[in-house]
């Protein structure tokens, strides 16, 4: 019994010890711009028509009180109306990107009910829409509208570019 109650521990203490290193947050450098990350990310899914990035009215108007949280940031999104791919780059100030994300959510949140509300949305950008996603890596939070395969690509782009 001593010997069998010695190997569930043994297991047990294996298994907490394996999940513990796991879970270890990745290190990542805080040196870059944002116009660093944002131009290897726009390399990473560029468009023949390109991408411009927006002013501080519209950061101000759709990210409210996110000026107390971020040091630089930009936003892109495509010149074709015809299509919706975008992306943000925040570099947070020192324990603030929970914040950030969180706003960049609301963002993401608010611009689906407006999509969805629009009777001549292009259907096929739909799964844009749906695959908008926000990641934080140290400093920097990231969202992207983008196909399921560009967001991935983008993510390991920036995840490869930040990462000590």
């Amino acid at each position: 019994m001593n010997r069998k109650a010695a190997r569930i521990i043994s297991v047990i203490l294996f298994a907490v010890l394996f999940l513990a290193s796991c879970g270890e947050k990745a290190n990542y450098r805080n040196d870059l711009t944002v116009k660093e990350v944002m131009d290897k990310i726009e390399a990473t899914v560029p468009l023949a028509d390109g991408y411009y990035s927006v002013d501080s009215d519209y950061f101000d108007y759709y990210f409210e009180g996110a000026d107390a949280l971020v040091d630089s940031y930009e936003i892109r999104i495509a010149n074709a109306s015809t299509n919706i791919n975008q992306f943000g780059v925040f570099k947070v100030k020192a324990g603030q990107a929970e914040a950030m994300k969180t706003l960049c959510q609301a963002y993401i949140s608010l611009k689906m009910e407006r999509w969805v509300l629009q009777a001549d949305y292009i259907a096929a950008e739909h799964p844009k829409m749906e695959n908008a996603e926000v990641r934080v890596f140290g400093n920097y939070v990231v969202y992207t509208m983008l196909t399921k395969e560009d967001k991935a690509a983008v993510f390991k782009a920036v995840e490869e570019l930040l990462k000590q």
